[in-house]
């Protein structure tokens, strides 16, 4: 766990779903920053535009 809060890890999905189910959110909320997911669920994370 402390090489991810360091960023010197690359966790598989199994760690990532793991990870959320211990804090009880959903993957999708571990990679949202400084939005409401639930607020427009058609909006997407990539912004390649």
């Amino acid at each position: 766990m402390s090489r991810l809060e360091r960023g010197a890890g690359n966790p598989s999905l199994d760690a990532i779903q793991t990870l959320a189910d211990a804090l009880g959110v959903e993957v999708v909320e571990l990679f949202t920053v400084g939005a409401d997911i639930n607020a427009n669920p058609s909006a997407s994370c990539d912004k390649a535009s």
